[in-house]
């Protein structure tokens, strides 16, 4: 399945060649599942608002179809009773994170992607392509 890693930490990615399963820095909570966060669509706009003004880069990766779960389903299976407050209204994660993205285009995957799955990375500033397979050192 072709799916897209939206990332900041390009340079660390690059250099480990690898993406690690991880929970983003800002979601405090409860939470102990690791994964990769993908999407269907290439574009940013596809991501919640608040992820995305943090993002300055895009792995497009090529994963086993078995290995991609789609986000929202797998989400309301593994934390169905996920709640944080956010100011004076409690919410339900999926309420909080789906409110202003695309959820039908993203995708988790509790797996690693090496390098070899990796088809190209690209600098979303500037639209100029960071690598392409063959272009590292490893």
């Amino acid at each position: 399945m072709l799916l897209h890693h939206f990332t900041n930490a390009w340079r660390e990615i690059e250099a480990a060649g690898i993406i690690e399963p991880r929970w983003p820095k800002t979601l405090d909570g409860p939470f102990t599942t690791r994964f990769v966060h993908l999407s269907r669509s290439d574009s940013v706009d596809s991501l919640p608002e608040a992820i995305r003004r943090e993002v300055s880069g895009r792995i497009t990766v090529e994963i086993p179809d078995a290995e991609a779960v789609a986000w929202l389903p797998w989400l309301r299976q593994n934390y169905p009773q996920a709640e944080w407050s956010l100011g004076d209204k409690p919410r339900t994660l999926a309420e909080t994170v789906v409110r202003d993205g695309d959820a039908s285009q993203w995708y988790v995957t509790a797996h690693a992607i090496p390098a070899i799955q990796w088809l190209t990375a690209v600098d979303l500033s500037s639209g100029s392509t960071l690598w392409t397979p063959g272009s590292d050192s490893r």
